[in-house]
């Protein structure tokens, strides 16, 4: 019953469908999961390797003000304040 509604509540045609959803919104880490969106994650891979919101917004083609408005959803959505708190937090999980 339980995966039935969690299906449903994801769109999913199947089990199998699920996990993939499941695993492709978030990072796996040793701890816990960060929590992105699938351009989020894009977002994120390209902050991480210290590109400025006008590199990603070029290399991504969606404007700055969507840059921010991603990086914002994931700061909220892991509980952090800050883009560095995320990044440390990613940090910390996968080097300690």
């Amino acid at each position: 019953q339980h995966l039935m509604r969690i299906r449903k509540e994801l769109g999913a045609h199947n089990i199998i469908e699920v996990l993939h959803i499941l695993y492709s919104n978030s990072i796996t880490t040793k701890q816990n999961h960060i929590q992105l969106t699938t351009r989020g994650r894009e977002v994120f891979s390209l902050i991480i390797k210290g590109k400025t919101d006008s590199v990603i917004s070029h290399q991504l083609g969606i404007s700055k003000s969507a840059v921010r408005r991603h990086k914002e959803k994931m700061i909220l959505s892991n509980e952090c304040d800050s883009i560095l708190s995320l990044v440390t937090k990613y940090y910390r999980e996968h080097i300690g």
